[in-house]
């Protein structure tokens, strides 16, 4: 602090060259060490004086304005910038010069945390800045949605619509394929008028991306930007990946009924392996297995993918959720007694899970005493002793320790 008073006072009575390095200090120059000091005055008297804030010998890290950022001063920042601090001054043309946009991107990355200093820099970043902002627009979408920066969304999205006008200007080197991972972000946050604006200049037919797309849309249970890239030409089938898995699949896992109501709307499969039942199932989603019971989905179906695991009513008992039981166990066509890829019972598979309520409904239809008696004695070997009582009360042996005639739960999980 000694140090910054004697250059105060030695540029206020002799304008003396300001650009010296100060010994001993931390930072290496007389604007950076007044940055870190939060002196505002000196740092306005400094540039005044002619200081150059982009004049550092280190990494972006070590810049003045990458200082500002890590203080969190947004007056700090907006003064710097205001001075071409990181290449941020309108007139930059040497945008190609990969020190300037690394330190851009630093900046940029540094101010994620902190909503007025990122509504600051990028405010005033050039529009140029886009044809190289596909990574950090992707970045800055999520953190910024996340978080509530409603206004760096919507300033976002004016920088968007400002590119994609403009993309056959000379000064874009953009092109809407780069564009690929903030398509990807938008659907996935909710960003409705950017994705709009995307399929307005043709993502859908320049994107590589619009399977991932779609299914960030489904898994964030984004239900009208899936309803838009549908109406934009998506199919609502469209496979996400090498195993089949689709948008169905996806929003029933997540447990998105909406969702849901809105692919079966648009047409959506439900009856081809019924992945999205068991999915739904599995997770305790009742009133999605409703729905796509209602839909057509077979409920004796077994798991197409792992057969082992059973029917969805294997996956409901497992699972714990006894309304899903209870939703599985009403449908008309349900067959109660179906045994899973390892030969047990549903209510072997409730059982040794500890999962009670499930047993009970179970145990409303009538289970045969083969797999009562295999249910108890799995019980007693997981220690659930309050289901082992209950199923002796309905007539099964007592049980001894479970032998290797059936595997653990813990291997059944494949």
């Amino acid at each position: 602090m000694k140090a910054l008073e004697l250059a105060r006072i030695e540029i206020q009575n002799t304008s003396s060259h300001v650009e010296s390095r100060i010994e001993g200090e931390e930072y290496p120059t007389l604007l950076d060490t007044a940055v870190a000091n939060k002196d505002q005055c000196m740092v306005e008297l400094l540039l005044d004086n002619g200081a150059v804030p982009n004049d550092h010998s280190g990494p972006p890290a070590s810049s003045c304005l990458s200082i500002a950022i890590e203080i969190k001063d947004p007056t700090m920042v907006r003064t710097l910038v205001d001075h071409g601090a990181g290449a941020f001054c309108m007139g930059i043309t040497d945008l190609d010069e990969p020190e300037v946009v690394e330190s851009l991107r630093y900046a940029l990355k540094q101010s994620l945390c902190n909503q007025e200093v990122l509504e600051c820099l990028l405010t005033r970043a050039p529009y140029s800045l886009m044809s190289h902002w596909s990574e950090l627009l992707t970045e800055t979408l999520f953190v910024s949605h996340n978080r509530g920066y409603h206004s760096i969304e919507k300033l976002l999205l004016r920088r968007m619509e400002f590119i994609l006008s403009n993309l056959t200007s000379s000064k874009f080197s953009i092109t809407v394929e780069e564009l690929d991972d903030a398509f990807v972000a938008a659907c996935g946050c909710r960003q409705l008028a950017m994705v709009k604006v995307l399929i307005k200049y043709n993502i859908l037919q320049a994107s590589k991306k619009t399977a991932q797309a779609f299914e960030a849309a489904a898994r964030y249970g984004c239900d009208e930007v899936v309803r838009t890239l549908l109406d934009g030409g998506v199919e609502v089938d469209m496979r996400l990946d090498d195993l089949g898995k689709t948008a169905l699949i996806v929003a029933s896992k997540e447990g998105h009924a909406n969702l849901v109501g809105v692919l079966l709307h648009y047409g959506a499969e439900v009856s081809r392996r019924c992945i999205a039942l068991h999915s739904a199932a599995g997770n305790g989603h009742f009133a999605i297995v409703q729905m796509l019971l209602d839909a057509g989905a077979d409920p004796n179906t077994r798991h197409d993918s792992y057969p082992r695991r059973g029917t969805a009513l294997h996956m409901a008992a497992r699972s714990g959720s006894a309304e899903t039981v209870r939703v599985l166990l009403d449908h008309v066509s349900i067959d109660a007694d179906v045994l899973d890829g390892h030969g047990k019972h549903t209510i072997c598979t409730a059982s040794m899970r500890g999962n009670i309520d499930c047993v009970r409904l179970l145990l409303e239809r009538n289970v045969p005493l083969e797999h009562l008696n295999n249910a108890t004695a799995m019980a007693r070997n997981e220690g659930f002793d309050e289901i082992v009582d209950m199923l002796v009360t309905e007539g099964a042996n007592e049980p001894a320790l479970l032998s290797n005639t059936f595997i653990s739960y813990a291997d059944w999980s494949c």
